[in-house]
């Protein structure tokens, strides 16, 4: 597709509010973050593997905790140490002015989240499958 008529095609689905975002760890590596490959290299390499050449992380992140951890506390501990001292960056803060009330992440941290309260937006999160029966109002994201 030409990129201007992909550009002119969004515009008219951003202003009839119909897209939403689906942001991964590409969106806070601008910050400072770690992504997939980063927080496992050290435990892959213990176990003899390069998480850069990987291709299944989660697979890799599941067998990091069988054979090297034990349990999931200690992957649940890296990526805790992980991910708690970032600063929302300029694509955060773009998206979090755009007029898009629905936002998708598979990111440990609350970087989004951060930047929609930055731009005074009242957001409903939602963590938990049990989350999802309750609805914030007056919400301006989801």
């Amino acid at each position: 597709m030409d990129k201007n008529i992909f550009i002119k095609k969004m515009v008219h689905e951003l202003n009839q509010g119909n897209l939403a975002i689906f942001a991964g760890a590409g969106l806070s590596k601008g910050s400072g973050a770690v992504d997939w490959a980063e927080l496992l290299e050290t435990p892959a390499k213990n176990i003899g593997l390069d998480s850069n050449k990987e291709q299944d992380l989660i697979r890799l992140a599941q067998y990091c905790v069988n054979e090297k951890f034990g349990n999931k506390n200690e992957l649940y501990e890296l990526i805790y140490n992980n991910f708690d001292s970032y600063k929302t960056n300029e694509n955060h803060k773009i998206l979090s002015r755009l007029p898009i009330s629905t936002f998708w992440t598979t990111n440990y941290d609350h970087l989004i989240e951060d930047s929609l309260v930055e731009q005074r937006k009242n957001i409903d999160v939602k963590k938990r499958d049990t989350d999802l029966c309750i609805n914030k109002n007056n919400r301006d994201a989801v």
